[in-house]
């Protein structure tokens, strides 16, 4: 059975639209800070991934995942809130550029110098570029994975998209050595996606790979930027970039890099959090 590319685009975009459009709303900010702007766009993928596996099994638990019906669900609830968020997040940003017109922003003055800008840009593409082209030629070689790919994590994923409401036999004593007690974080949201495609093609679980590592990197360089400096965040996203083992294991399609993402975006924004806290007390 071949993939739809449309389906499986709208699988993995629309989550990733509403968990942009609910940050925006939850988490405002000013539209111009680009800096601001690229530290959510780094979230919005693994969150919608995070709230896609526990919507996953949430409903495996009430009802069972072999139903279309499931797909239909999710699609209206993210319709439902892009509905609701869209027309705020207007008003908002109407209001934002009212304000701006009338007082010029201060921000402009902190601007680094264009040479600066440029060459940072130009030695993230680099690297970030060859990272990637290393990453796909290391998934297309081994599209299966490395053994905890295929031997636990999207064996569990399979599980779930094919047994219907025998699921459960995924946790059973005899695949002892499957590991049945880790969490289905990464395989709930790699069968939500076949579910969409009605498909359990390896592309997708390559895809998830592909999309952890991208983020890390971007909410690495964002982050560093938001506390050091678009240099420091230059510098660290080329360190990264240039990691083997990151690029290896991000290939492997093992939990562990989606695990990292989660931990330096918890460190994150409890940073974050003490930071604006520290500006906000007298």
């Amino acid at each position: 059975m071949n993939t739809d590319p449309v389906i499986l685009a709208t699988a993995l975009v629309l989550p990733s639209l509403a968990a942009w459009l609910a940050l925006e709303y939850w988490w405002p900010g000013k539209a111009s800070d680009q800096g601001e702007r690229l530290f959510k766009l780094s979230l919005c993928a693994p969150l919608a991934a995070g709230f896609g596996s526990v919507f996953f099994f949430v409903w495996a638990i009430i009802f069972t995942p072999a139903g279309i019906t499931m797909v239909y669900v999710e699609i209206a609830i993210l319709f439902a809130a892009l509905f609701f968020l869209v027309p705020q997040l207007i008003i908002r940003r109407q209001a934002e550029v009212a304000g701006n017109r009338a007082v010029a922003s201060p921000q402009t003055q902190l601007r680094l110098r264009f040479s600066t800008r440029v060459l940072s840009v130009l030695a993230c593409a680099t690297s970030g570029s060859l990272a990637l082209m290393a990453l796909a030629s290391r998934l297309i070689q081994n599209p299966h994975g490395g053994w905890d790919a295929w031997a636990i994590w999207n064996l569990r994923a399979r599980f779930l998209f094919r047994s219907g409401p025998f699921w459960t036999d995924s946790f059973s004593p005899d695949l002892f050595w499957s590991s049945p007690d880790y969490p289905l974080g990464l395989p709930g949201y790699v069968a939500l996606i076949w579910k969409y495609v009605d498909n359990d093609t390896v592309i997708v679980p390559m895809l998830v790979a592909a999309m952890f590592f991208v983020a890390t990197g971007g909410l690495l360089y964002a982050s560093l930027r938001r506390f050091n400096g678009q240099i420091a965040a230059t510098l660290g996203l080329i360190a990264l970039a240039g990691t083997s083992f990151f690029i290896s294991h991000s290939a492997s399609q093992y939990a562990d890099v989606p695990l990292g993402f989660f931990v330096l975006a918890t460190v994150v924004l409890m940073a974050s959090y003490d930071n604006n806290r520290q500006y906000e007390e007298p």
